[in-house]
Parts: structure tokens; sequence; C-alpha cells
């Protein structure tokens, strides 16, 4: 920390520790909330805020779903506080996905990154605001939400419930940098379809496995990708074949891409045809079906932006370094919150997204303490600028 700050303001930050931290954060994680059943992570949470004396409520977006939402203070301007209470499924986890794990300074456990380590942070930045209530020169709310995982409902509901505020902090893992922008994507489904034969003379068929293959190849060396307009593609998922002793007549490929401002949906299945049409006047397959869903366009926020101002000052006086930015690489409730509410918002988390979705996920307790300093700074710097310097 560096000087600058009020006495009152430097003694709440210090009291933000990551011993304090880590009990809760290990809470969380042992409450199973995988997407589709966050009720008793959003009971716990409700709980506990009511026990710090906020007058917490769950509303309830889908039948037993409940986002969790507390206000603090009140005034003209308002600061959102947003996190997801869901996690991805623990299908491949082999340790046990709700224990927490306490390696070298990290904490293992699935959604410890995505993001209970944020919603720790979050949680402790906002105990110590209540302190400082009567202080604060607007409201800070704090909305923790369902479904983020899936289809973003907890978040729409939010907004459609008439949720606004002058900024928001959506607390995904981005290593403790600052994220102004994120990603454009778009889910892509191709169908290839080949000529069935038996295994043992595959001359006599058209194996529509290889025409997948095939697709794949050159879709990696498409316009859109080589011109960096696709920022990234994954294949999620290849279905071929029925039977051993077959050739396959049906491949299904499922990816989903990553893209910059400005690329449109109908472009990514313009290019995915033309390749396939080539494809299909070789021979290689013999029709195609393509598909594209889940689209979204990337958006970035303005650098003068009350929300990031503060969040950049708050960083660098806990830390007394300036923060790194970059452009966050997956899809977060970001997007509604900015595009469907208007609400300028940045994404700013301990851990990294990386790990997220894997059977190693893990965030290091160090950055959970700063994340939550920081959230904590920021929300006076956002609401209180005098009581703050």
């Amino acid at each position: 920390m560096r000087g600058g700050l009020s006495q009152r303001v430097r003694e709440a930050i210090g009291r933000i520790r990551r011993e304090d931290l880590l009990p809760l954060l290990s809470r969380l994680i042992e409450i199973p909330s995988v997407s589709g059943f966050e009720a008793d992570l959003a009971y716990f949470i409700k709980d506990l805020l009511d026990e710090w004396g906020v007058s917490a409520r769950l509303d309830e977006v889908l039948p037993g779903r409940y986002n969790v939402i507390a206000e603090l203070g009140g005034g003209d301007v308002s600061l959102l506080l947003n996190g997801h209470l869901d996690t991805a499924t623990p299908d491949e986890w082999e340790e046990q996905p709700f224990r927490a794990r306490i390696v070298g300074g990290r904490v293992y456990g699935l959604g410890a990154a995505d993001m209970k380590g944020g919603l720790s942070a979050m949680l402790a930045a906002f105990r110590e605001a209540i302190r400082f209530e009567g202080e604060l020169e607007g409201e800070v709310i704090l909305a923790f939400v369902v479904d983020e995982e899936e289809q973003g409902r907890g978040a729409q509901h939010l907004v459609d419930r008439g949720t606004v505020a002058h900024g928001a902090v959506v607390g995904e893992p981005t290593a403790l940098r600052l994220c102004t922008s994120q990603m454009g994507y778009v889910d892509l489904t191709v169908m290839i379809y080949g000529k069935p034969a038996h295994g043992s003379f595959p001359e006599r068929g058209i194996n529509a496995v290889d025409g997948a293959i095939a697709f794949l190849s050159r879709f990696r060396e498409s316009r859109l990708v080589r011109s960096g307009r696709i920022l990234s593609m994954n294949v999620n998922r290849i279905v071929g074949g029925t039977r051993s002793v077959s050739v396959p007549g049906t491949c299904r490929i499922e990816m989903n891409l990553n893209l910059i401002g400005g690329v449109r949906e109908e472009e990514v299945k313009e290019d995915a045809e033309r390749i396939l049409e080539e494809l299909k006047a070789q021979g290689i397959l013999t029709k195609y079906y393509v598909a594209t869903s889940n689209y979204g366009d990337a958006f970035s926020v303005n650098e003068n932006e009350r929300i990031v101002t503060s969040l950049r000052e708050a960083y660098k006086a806990v830390t007394g370094r300036e923060i790194k930015k970059t452009n966050f690489a997956a899809w977060t409730d970001a997007e509604t919150l900015f595009l469907k509410a208007g609400i300028p918002t940045v994404v700013f988390g301990p851990g990294d997204c990386a790990v997220a979705h894997t059977p190693y996920e893990y965030v290091d307790i160090a950055e959970v303490e700063i994340a939550a300093r920081v959230y904590f700074l920021t929300i006076f710097k956002f609401l209180s600028q005098s009581s703050a310097q």
C-alpha cells in the first residue's frame, strides 16, 4: 500500500488478510454449486450477509435457483460487484472436487478460480465496506447470479428486473489484470456426410471422419483465421462412425470460436461453407450441413470511464504497481451488463482462467487477498472520493 489514503481506510485494507480469506474460500468450494444446483451456496451467502447485518435477499430466477442481492449505502451513484454462483461440472476430476486442498499457497477445488476466489474477495471487500456505510456517497450492490456457466440467465434476470449502476466489476479470473474488453464468440457445428462401405473395402466408400479431418485442417488456415479475425478455435466434440469394420457415413464437429469485434455470424458460416464446397468438389465428402449458434459480438469500455480509473487507482494504491491490461478471452456476464443494461463494466479477479473447467483448478490465496483489497478500495474510489484520500 502507498500513501494518499486515510488512516481508517489503510486499517480497513490491512484487516483483509489471506488467513481470514482462506476459511471462507474453502467453505465456498466445499458447498457444491454445479450449474443448475446453486441453491445451497445462495442460502449460505445470504445467511452470511445477514450475520454481518446486511439485509440480503434471494431472487428466484428459475425454480430453485436464486440470485443473491445485497445493497449498502445509498445515493445517486451506484457500483455493482458481480459474480456467479455456479461452477462447471466435475466430470474429469480424480481428486474430490468439493474438498479444498491447500498446496504451496494455492487452493485447489472445483470453482476455486471460476469463481469462488472472486466471490470470497468480493464478500471480504463488502464486509469492510459495511463499517463505512455512512460515509459512502452512493450505493454498492452485491449481485451473485446463477447460470453463468450455461446460458447467463441469472445476469439477464438481474437486468430484466431493472438493476442499474454507473459502473460494474465482474470478478472472473483475470490473474489480477484489468479487462476493459471481451472477445466475441460463436459456436460452429458442421455435419459431414460421406458414403458408408465395408471397412475392408474403404475405396468403395467416402470416409466422413477423413472429411472432418480435412475440413478442420483447412479451416485452421481459412481467411478469417489467417487474418486474425478469428482469434482462437476449440474443437469441443467430434462424433463419427457407428461400428467397427465400417466406413463412417457421417461425422459431426462442434467448435467454439473467439472473434474480434465486428466479425458477423454469417461470415463464419460462409467461410466454413466455402471450404466444404471445395472438399465436396474434390470428392472428399458428399454433402454437408453448417449451423452457427450462441453468437455474441466483442465489446470494449471507454478507458476514461469512472470504473476504469477507480479500479486502476485502487490497484496501484494496494500494490504500488501499475495494473496490466488484457482482453478477456472467454464469455462473461459482463456482456449482459454492458451491452444489454448499458453499465460500464470491467472484468477483474483472482485466478487464471486457463485452469478453469479443468480437474486441476486452483487459485492463489495471495491473489484473492489482493483482489479483495482492490475491490474494497475501488468502492471508495468510485463512491467516496474524499474519504479514500
